[in-house]
């Protein structure tokens, strides 16, 4: 699982109860749906991210900054 994550100060992160990740404008994405919530600690993304390292910065947007991580194992 390849998980992004967008900060901005120090609220909780929480995933929404369902998702779709592609819509039908996606080209080559096959629209995938989860249906169950996933919390994270801020000392779990920080860990996941090596306190949120340069050498995990993958990108910045509008949101903030994009940080790759391995959350409880998954990549």
């Amino acid at each position: 699982m390849t998980t992004k994550l967008c900060l901005e100060g120090s609220t909780p992160v929480k995933a929404a109860d369902s998702v779709r990740l592609a819509d039908d404008n996606s080209p080559g994405l096959s629209g995938i749906t989860l249906d169950k919530s996933v919390e994270f600690t801020y000392e779990e993304l920080a860990t996941a991210t090596n306190d949120f390292s340069i050498a995990n910065k993958i990108g910045q947007g509008s949101f903030g900054v994009v940080y790759y991580g391995e959350l409880r194992g998954e990549a």
